[in-house]
């Protein structure tokens, strides 16, 4: 384990010679809770093979996207996409029709779920919408006319159990 992200890659879809690498951007993933070596990201691929990779960063607490250069990923961008954060849930991640970056990623401080659009390495976000306790899992997909839809949950401890809040956003104008 090298604490950093390893890409692997084929040229087919039998993957008889897989290639591995590591790209040049400073990557770690943040390991998940209570100790655990698994660490969460979201990978996409642009048309013209080119990976994008979200994830939490170990060091900074802050959600990143990592834009690789080329099909293998050697060189990429490190696009930070918040600030840091003891607690958050990887961004989520997608390819819209127009080749643009769509991820759903988590302002703690104002409590706020942003969508952001990334083009290649120039990011906007905008807050589309809110949560009252702890976000945690968020997933992105974008429907067949390229506008985000996102599922994430709301979670609150009580005692002697949880209650789990499931939503869905469908962003219409973006």
């Amino acid at each position: 384990m090298t604490g950093g992200i390893d890409v692997i890659t084929c040229d087919s879809p039998t993957c008889d010679r897989p290639r591995v690498t590591l790209p040049t951007a400073s990557v770690q993933p943040r390991a998940g809770e209570g100790g655990s070596k698994q660490a969460s990201l979201s990978l996409a691929v642009r048309r013209d093979g080119r990976p994008l990779i979200a994830y939490l960063d170990i060091r900074t607490t802050a959600s990143v996207l990592l834009n690789c250069r080329s099909k293998v990923c050697v060189q990429a961008d490190r696009i930070p996409l918040t600030g840091p954060s003891k607690a958050r849930p990887a961004p989520a991640l997608a390819v819209d029709p127009a080749g643009r970056a769509r991820l759903a990623v988590w302002d703690m401080q104002n409590r706020r779920l942003l969508l952001v659009t990334c083009v290649e390495s120039t990011c906007s976000a905008s807050a589309v919408g809110q949560f009252e306790h702890d976000p945690g899992a968020t997933e992105l997909t974008v429907d067949a006319r390229g506008r985000p839809v996102i599922a994430w949950l709301d979670i609150k401890l009580l005692l002697p159990g949880w209650e789990v809040r499931f939503y869905t956003t469908a962003v219409l104008n973006r």
